[in-house]
């Protein structure tokens, strides 16, 4: 994570903003796509991480520097969902997390409230809900 974070620092210099650097790392999917797209308009910069070559699970993106990780929310499950939000910090060394939940089929109100209660129970320090009704940032981003 070293170069991201000189990478990062180099940008602040530069006055480098809202880039995203796709070099490296796995294509993005669309549901991906649309939460860095979001983040670049904010003048954010977003670089695309490679997987570990030892096959562990690693975070998909670096934003402004720190890893991070996107979930897109398509089913209707909260409890199922929230349990793949919770296990990122464990899997990915993470507890920034971005979802998606332009497709999401579980209730909002729902939605957010199982993500409130990761938070709150420690199991991410960020998340940041981006969809179609709403833009919602729970815990502080570090």
């Amino acid at each position: 994570m070293f170069h991201v974070h000189a990478l990062q620092e180099l940008r602040r210099r530069l006055l480098i903003s809202g880039r995203v650097d796709e070099r490296v790392g796995k294509p993005l999917d669309r549901r991906e796509r649309t939460v860095v797209d979001t983040l670049v308009a904010e003048g954010r910069n977003v670089t695309v991480l490679a997987r570990a070559r030892t096959g562990d699970s690693t975070p998909d993106i670096a934003v402004d520097g720190r890893a991070a990780e996107i979930k897109s929310s398509t089913r209707g499950n909260a409890r199922a969902f929230a349990f793949r939000v919770g296990e990122v910090w464990d899997r990915q060394g993470t507890g920034l997390v971005f979802v998606n939940a332009d497709e999401s089929a579980i209730d909002h109100a729902d939605l957010v409230g199982a993500m409130q209660a990761l938070v709150a129970h420690g199991d991410a320090a960020y998340i940041r809900v981006i969809g179609r009704r709403a833009d919602i940032e729970l815990g502080r981003w570090p």
